[in-house]
Protein backbone atom coordinates (compact mmCIF):
# COMPACT_ATOMS: atom_id res chain seq x y z
CA UNK A 1 0.00 0.00 0.00
CA UNK A 2 1.74 3.41 -1.06
CA UNK A 3 1.66 5.94 1.74
CA UNK A 4 1.37 9.97 0.91
CA UNK A 5 4.21 12.35 0.45
CA UNK A 6 4.96 15.11 3.25
CA UNK A 7 3.27 18.24 1.45
CA UNK A 8 7.03 19.35 1.61
CA UNK A 9 8.23 17.25 -1.03
CA UNK A 10 9.80 18.08 -4.37
CA UNK A 11 9.87 15.91 -7.05
CA UNK A 12 12.24 16.75 -9.61
CA UNK A 13 11.55 15.41 -13.03
CA UNK A 14 14.40 15.02 -15.47
CA UNK A 15 12.71 15.12 -19.29
CA UNK A 16 14.63 13.06 -21.77
CA UNK A 17 13.86 10.53 -24.21
CA UNK A 18 14.24 6.57 -23.11
CA UNK A 19 17.09 4.19 -24.32
CA UNK A 20 20.96 4.34 -24.34
CA UNK A 21 20.71 6.03 -27.83
CA UNK A 22 19.33 9.08 -26.40
CA UNK A 23 20.90 9.01 -22.81
CA UNK A 24 23.97 11.15 -23.32
CA UNK A 25 22.42 13.72 -26.03
CA UNK A 26 21.85 17.26 -25.11
CA UNK A 27 17.92 16.60 -25.33
CA UNK A 28 18.25 14.32 -22.28
CA UNK A 29 19.72 17.01 -19.77
CA UNK A 30 17.15 16.80 -17.77
CA UNK A 31 17.73 13.11 -17.04
CA UNK A 32 21.19 13.65 -17.18
CA UNK A 33 20.92 16.13 -13.92
CA UNK A 34 19.21 13.25 -12.32
CA UNK A 35 21.23 10.75 -12.72
CA UNK A 36 24.14 13.43 -11.47
CA UNK A 37 22.35 13.89 -8.15
CA UNK A 38 21.99 9.87 -7.88
CA UNK A 39 25.36 9.50 -8.20
CA UNK A 40 25.75 5.52 -7.91
CA UNK A 41 21.84 4.98 -6.78
CA UNK A 42 19.69 3.11 -8.61
CA UNK A 43 15.72 3.82 -8.84
CA UNK A 44 14.20 2.33 -6.53
CA UNK A 45 10.70 2.52 -7.63
CA UNK A 46 9.77 0.69 -11.39
CA UNK A 47 6.67 1.94 -12.52
CA UNK A 48 4.80 1.29 -16.01
CA UNK A 49 5.47 5.02 -16.98
CA UNK A 50 8.36 6.00 -14.49
CA UNK A 51 11.46 5.38 -12.20
CA UNK A 52 11.82 7.54 -9.00
CA UNK A 53 13.86 7.15 -6.47
CA UNK A 54 12.77 8.71 -3.00
CA UNK A 55 15.84 10.97 -1.12
CA UNK A 56 17.32 13.26 1.14
CA UNK A 57 18.88 16.74 -0.07
CA UNK A 58 19.99 18.58 2.77
CA UNK A 59 16.94 19.06 4.95
CA UNK A 60 14.99 18.75 1.92
CA UNK A 61 12.95 15.25 1.29
CA UNK A 62 12.76 15.16 -2.76
CA UNK A 63 11.71 12.46 -5.19
CA UNK A 64 13.46 12.31 -8.50
CA UNK A 65 11.45 11.40 -11.32
CA UNK A 66 12.39 10.01 -14.84
CA UNK A 67 9.45 9.11 -17.29
CA UNK A 68 10.16 6.21 -19.45
CA UNK A 69 8.16 8.02 -22.11
CA UNK A 70 9.54 9.59 -24.84
CA UNK A 71 10.12 13.42 -23.89
CA UNK A 72 6.81 14.45 -26.07
CA UNK A 73 4.80 12.18 -23.85
CA UNK A 74 6.15 13.11 -20.12
CA UNK A 75 2.55 14.93 -19.55
CA UNK A 76 1.12 11.37 -19.06
CA UNK A 77 3.72 9.84 -16.64
CA UNK A 78 4.09 12.65 -14.64
CA UNK A 79 0.50 13.00 -13.96
CA UNK A 80 0.38 9.01 -13.18
CA UNK A 81 3.58 10.22 -10.67
CA UNK A 82 1.80 12.91 -8.79
CA UNK A 83 -1.04 10.68 -7.84
CA UNK A 84 0.98 7.46 -6.96
CA UNK A 85 3.07 9.67 -4.60
CA UNK A 86 -0.31 11.63 -3.45
CA UNK A 87 1.62 15.00 -4.44
CA UNK A 88 0.25 18.32 -5.42
CA UNK A 89 1.34 20.31 -8.98
CA UNK A 90 2.76 22.88 -6.49
CA UNK A 91 5.57 20.35 -5.49
CA UNK A 92 7.19 20.20 -9.20
CA UNK A 93 10.57 20.90 -10.74
CA UNK A 94 10.70 20.15 -14.02
CA UNK A 95 14.47 20.24 -15.80
CA UNK A 96 15.11 20.51 -19.11
CA UNK A 97 17.39 21.40 -21.60
CA UNK A 98 16.48 24.68 -23.27
CA UNK A 99 17.86 25.82 -26.87
CA UNK A 100 16.75 29.71 -26.28
CA UNK A 101 19.54 30.01 -23.25
CA UNK A 102 23.14 29.59 -24.02
CA UNK A 103 25.53 26.56 -22.88
CA UNK A 104 26.46 27.27 -19.41
CA UNK A 105 23.21 29.22 -18.24
CA UNK A 106 20.08 28.12 -16.13
CA UNK A 107 17.11 29.35 -15.51
CA UNK A 108 14.36 28.91 -13.10
CA UNK A 109 11.03 29.90 -14.54
CA UNK A 110 7.04 29.42 -13.24
CA UNK A 111 3.43 29.70 -14.52
CA UNK A 112 5.29 29.89 -18.47
CA UNK A 113 4.44 28.84 -21.18
CA UNK A 114 6.03 25.84 -23.18
CA UNK A 115 8.43 28.71 -25.53
CA UNK A 116 7.87 25.48 -28.40
CA UNK A 117 9.33 22.61 -26.24
CA UNK A 118 7.01 19.54 -26.35
CA UNK A 119 7.86 17.78 -23.14
CA UNK A 120 6.64 20.94 -21.44
CA UNK A 121 3.61 21.24 -23.81
CA UNK A 122 2.76 17.83 -23.08
CA UNK A 123 3.17 18.35 -19.33
CA UNK A 124 0.94 21.73 -18.87
CA UNK A 125 -1.98 20.12 -21.28
CA UNK A 126 -2.07 17.25 -18.87
CA UNK A 127 -1.61 18.71 -15.92
CA UNK A 128 -3.77 21.70 -17.55
CA UNK A 129 -1.87 24.00 -15.38
CA UNK A 130 1.22 25.80 -15.85
CA UNK A 131 1.72 26.46 -11.79
CA UNK A 132 5.51 24.41 -11.61
CA UNK A 133 8.56 25.62 -11.02
CA UNK A 134 10.96 24.96 -13.86
CA UNK A 135 14.80 24.73 -14.18
CA UNK A 136 15.53 25.16 -18.09
CA UNK A 137 18.87 24.49 -18.62
CA UNK A 138 20.88 26.13 -21.75
CA UNK A 139 22.34 24.03 -24.67
CA UNK A 140 22.85 26.58 -27.31
CA UNK A 141 26.59 26.77 -27.67
CA UNK A 142 27.02 27.69 -31.33
CA UNK A 143 25.08 28.76 -34.69
CA UNK A 144 23.30 25.32 -35.09
CA UNK A 145 19.91 24.54 -35.34
CA UNK A 146 18.23 23.20 -32.32
CA UNK A 147 17.02 19.75 -34.00
CA UNK A 148 20.57 19.71 -35.32
CA UNK A 149 22.01 19.82 -31.48
CA UNK A 150 19.77 18.28 -29.18
CA UNK A 151 19.34 14.74 -30.47
CA UNK A 152 23.92 14.95 -30.72
CA UNK A 153 25.71 13.49 -28.17
CA UNK A 154 26.90 16.09 -25.95
CA UNK A 155 30.31 16.84 -26.28
CA UNK A 156 33.29 16.14 -23.91
CA UNK A 157 33.97 20.29 -23.37
CA UNK A 158 30.36 21.20 -22.88
CA UNK A 159 29.53 18.17 -20.32
CA UNK A 160 31.75 19.96 -18.03
CA UNK A 161 29.68 23.39 -17.95
CA UNK A 162 26.87 21.08 -17.74
CA UNK A 163 27.92 19.29 -15.07
CA UNK A 164 28.93 22.51 -13.38
CA UNK A 165 25.32 23.78 -14.18
CA UNK A 166 24.39 20.52 -12.29
CA UNK A 167 26.35 21.51 -9.00
CA UNK A 168 24.99 25.21 -9.15
CA UNK A 169 21.82 23.69 -9.50
CA UNK A 170 21.62 21.70 -6.96
CA UNK A 171 23.58 23.70 -4.36
CA UNK A 172 21.96 26.99 -5.02
CA UNK A 173 18.48 26.07 -5.70
CA UNK A 174 17.27 22.97 -5.04
CA UNK A 175 18.92 22.03 -1.45
CA UNK A 176 16.99 26.12 -0.56
CA UNK A 177 13.70 25.20 -2.30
Amino acid sequence: MKKSAPVHTLMIVGLGNPGKKYASTYHNVGQQFLHFLLDDTKFSENQPFFKAQKMHLGEQTVILLEPKTFMNESGGAIASALNYFRLPVSSLLIVHDDFDLPLGEFRLSQNRGSAGHRGVDSIITTLKTKAFLRARIGVRSSSEKAMDLVLRPVRAKDKKMIQGVFAVLREKVIVKV
